[in-house]
């Protein structure tokens, strides 16, 4: 059967984990020309393909299960679609499957999966996150789109220890979610994706592909916000709310 629209899941490995979300959309492009399919392109002055990867993935995380819908400008068979791409697709970047789906569809991430392999020499103790998801709340500082602290733990499902690290699952709201790396802070292990430490989205939960029964026990999440006050402090920078000096400092120019 035809389909104008196709849904693919995709595995995005390899050196391609430092590929930006822009530079991949351009690869799937390129892809997609030297295949020769008809993709549909944006109306207005700078026209663009009609691809969407619902939930980009951040530098250096690697993805298992991700998604990437394109249209087409003819109804076309998914999995011819698919072989056309998969002789075009380069080191690091494999298409496993393609399905169609209606026209107006779109894919709603309901949960994102995560895995994270430590070095030997860093470890999470069962009972640390035991007491942390015991707790209703830990605060995080967002410095974007509008400086705040949220509250991350309702998007948090479960964490799983494993003898490398660990795995968590998270909620994905249409109002926001948290980040791998914000959780793997709570645990004192730094920023993982500027260490280059192995972390793995290993797949993405989609709502028109679940049973409907299961859609009920999706919870209602809703921001939790405080405005920043006072002194907030984390690794990677000192930030208070008077006093900052732009300019020179002892160790170099602060550059916006």
């Amino acid at each position: 059967m035809a389909f104008d629209k196709i849904r693919f899941r995709f595995c995005k490995s390899g050196d391609l984990r430092f590929l930006s979300h822009l530079d991949l959309m351009r690869a799937f492009e390129r892809m997609i020309r030297r295949a020769d399919l008809p993709i549909k392109s944006t109306q207005g002055f700078h026209p663009a393909p009609r691809l969407v990867v619902p939930l980009s993935l951040s530098l250096g995380i690697v993805g298992w299960n991700e998604i990437l819908e394109a249209e087409f400008t003819t109804p076309l068979d998914p999995q011819e679609v698919l072989q056309k791409l998969q002789a075009q697709q380069p080191p690091g970047l494999y298409l496993s499957s393609a399905t169609g789906i209606p026209m107006k569809s779109t894919a709603r991430i309901r949960r994102a999966f995560y895995r994270v392999d430590l070095p030997s020499e860093q470890t999470v103790p069962d009972a640390s996150i035991e007491d942390w998801l015991a707790n209703s709340e830990y605060w995080v500082y967002r410095k974007r789109p509008k400086e705040k602290l949220l509250n991350i733990r309702p998007y948090v499902e479960q964490i799983t220890p494993t003898t490398a690290g660990f795995e968590c699952s998270i909620w994905i709201t249409p109002e926001g979610t948290t980040r791998i790396d914000e959780i793997a802070k709570a645990f004192g292990l730094g920023n993982i994706l500027q260490q280059g430490w192995d972390v793995n989205r290993t797949d993405l939960e989609v709502t028109d592909e679940l049973d409907p029964t299961v859609l009920h026990l999706t919870p209602t999440i809703l921001p939790e916000t405080r405005p920043v006050s006072g002194e907030w402090r984390e690794e990677e920078y000192q930030w208070k709310q008077t006093g900052i000096v732009w300019g020179a400092t002892s160790n170099g120019p602060i550059v916006e």
